[in-house]
């Protein structure tokens, strides 16, 4: 068989194995709410902040390496503290932002790479994030940040900026290697990964948002 005939063919697979996830999952509506109604058991308030995209931004930082259960704990102590704009994070006390992290786990590290991205939004948009929707260099100067990999910075850009830009996850490849039999998708790059995901699923920011999520509720049933 050709490569590029076992490709294709990979490729409707994948892309049919997303329409049954997503029969089985239903719509997602993603980005992830701030607190689950269900889970919330603190008084902090449901949404205090101002920018969608930031609020996507820091949780893409925060979601590194843990559940997203702890970063809701983060994010809530975050609004707690009215840290809730670039702003506010570059000026908080270190100490106070690690405190607010903490749950999220590796917080030293956490609370450096959101004040280190709280300054490249108020020095290169002004404090908005939003405006990097209409910069064609968008994700060359997230990646640029310290902190921020493809997957933070394109969970950034489809998430919180609504631009079209696959994520990649573990779950990704682990959804790939299942269908497929095969473990190559363990060790190609994020971008050789990316290119094939964005070919099999029709392009659009919609499309492309569902098609993460339910692989993600996917990866969590395992």
């Amino acid at each position: 068989m050709s490569h590029s005939k076992l490709w294709i063919e990979r490729a409707d697979l994948f892309c049919q194995k997303i329409r049954e996830l997503q029969k089985i999952h239903r719509s997602q509506n993603w980005w992830p709410c701030l607190v689950s109604p269900e889970r919330q058991n603190t008084r902090a308030p449901e949404h205090l902040f101002k920018n969608r995209a930031f609020e996507v931004t820091l949780g893409a930082i925060l979601t590194q390496n843990t559940a997203w259960k702890n970063v809701e704990k983060a994010l809530a102590c975050l609004t707690e503290k009215r840290l809730t704009d670039p702003t506010a994070i570059l000026n908080a006390n270190m100490r106070t932002l690690e405190s607010c992290v903490h749950a999220s786990g590796y917080y030293k590290q956490k609370a450096r790479k959101l004040r280190t991205l709280a300054k490249f939004i108020i020095d290169e948009c002004g404090g908005d994030l939003s405006k990097l929707q209409k910069d064609e260099r968008a994700r060359e100067k997230l990646l640029g940040i310290w902190g921020v990999g493809p997957e933070t910075a394109d969970t950034i850009l489809l998430y919180g900026l609504d631009l079209p830009y696959f994520v990649v996850d573990t779950y990704t490849r682990r959804l790939l290697c299942s269908l497929t039999g095969s473990e190559h998708w363990k060790n190609c790059s994020y971008d050789e990964v990316q290119k094939f995901c964005a070919h099999a699923i029709p392009k659009s920011v919609a499309s492309w948002q569902e098609a993460h999520a339910v692989i993600v509720e996917w990866g969590k049933m395992l």
